[in-house]
């Protein structure tokens, strides 16, 4: 997993040097911690996932936003350049024999008609992502690190006399308001977005 943020990034926003292997760590947790939430890489990044073809031929690619799609593989078949298509925006191939299946057997390709299931599967290359992580992303990942770093356990106050402590969240807990940045960069889940 590409990091998010950098240890020189958390060194200026703390205003103070933190170790460098805890300072790595609370980057990659921070930065998991987005990704887990967004359900993306955000950085720019090369996949290659096997997804299923839908009616139409229609492969959704799970990783926003695709910058390229490098191959399509089908039955473990690479298909040619003009064999499917990307619209150079959308999260989707198209693989124009639309409801047919393509196998290749001997040299020779037969259409299997009438694609009714998602037993086909699609192993697509492609890059998604940003070239570099947004801003708004980066604050995020930035305040759970710091978090991390200087309160890991959220520890909101402390008394000495008879003794009491409270806790607010722990770090890797985001709020309402990181939710709501990061909201903009999750993935729907089909037509209901998950709270």
């Amino acid at each position: 997993m590409a990091l998010l943020i950098t240890t020189e990034d958390l060194a200026t926003l703390l205003q103070d040097t933190v170790d460098e292997s805890h300072a790595s760590l609370a980057c990659a947790l921070a930065s998991g911690i987005v990704s887990g939430y967004t359900g993306q890489t955000i950085a720019l990044t090369v996949h290659t996932h096997t997804l299923p073809v839908t009616q139409g031929g229609v492969v959704v690619l799970p990783q926003r936003p695709v910058r390229a799609v490098d191959t399509v593989t089908v039955d473990g078949v690479d298909l040619a350049a003009d064999a499917w298509t990307w619209d150079g925006m959308s999260p989707q191939v198209i693989i124009p024999a639309l409801a047919y299946r393509r196998r290749v057997a001997l040299g020779t390709v037969a259409y299997i008609p009438q694609l009714t299931s998602t037993d086909v599967t699609a192993t697509v290359e492609y890059t998604a992502g940003y070239a570099e992580v947004p801003d708004d992303v980066r604050a995020v990942a930035l305040g759970q690190a710091a978090a991390i770093v200087r309160n890991p356990d959220g520890l909101s106050s402390e008394s000495v006399a008879d003794y009491s402590r409270s806790w607010d969240r722990a770090a890797g807990a985001l709020n309402g308001a990181e939710k709501a940045i990061l909201d903009t960069y999750r993935r729907n889940v089909g037509s209901i977005r998950p709270s």
